[in-house]
């Protein structure tokens, strides 16, 4: 697909004109109280091994993917899975950076979704997210 695509735009000449006048764009946006540089957010992602290779566990991916977004202006949701040390890790990475992430929860049975709030709660999370496609 890639490459058909890059075929298909060598038969097309884009006319770039611009929409906005030639200054700083303040890109910012401010959502549940807090201010981000950009608005979008990463995305979460799980299955680290298996998706991406082994160079990182869920674990090492979650705490350097929340500071590094962080440290730029924006949020990262973060993954669950089966392992519960995920979710303990995320919002370990989440408390570290003043809550500026979103841990997404799977939808487990209510004891195990109660478990996993509350360790969003102790985060200091600024939002919760959870993901419906597993569900069932």
């Amino acid at each position: 697909t890639a490459i058909r695509n890059y075929q298909k735009w060598q038969d097309i000449r884009v006319q770039m004109d611009t929409l906005h006048e030639n200054k700083p764009v303040d890109m910012s946006v401010q959502l549940f109280g807090r201010k981000f540089s950009y608005p979008f957010f990463a995305g979460p992602v799980g299955a680290i091994g298996l998706h991406y290779g082994n160079a990182y566990d869920e674990l090492t991916y979650n705490k350097i993917l929340v500071s590094a977004c962080a440290e730029n202006g924006i949020a990262a949701f973060t993954g669950d899975g089966l392992d519960s040390s995920v979710m303990a890790a995320a919002t370990q990475a989440i408390k570290a950076v003043d809550g500026q992430g979103i841990p997404t929860v799977k939808p487990w049975n209510l004891e195990t979704i109660k478990e996993k709030l509350a360790l969003v709660k102790e985060s200091g999370a600024f939002a919760v997210a959870m993901d419906i496609d597993a569900a069932g």
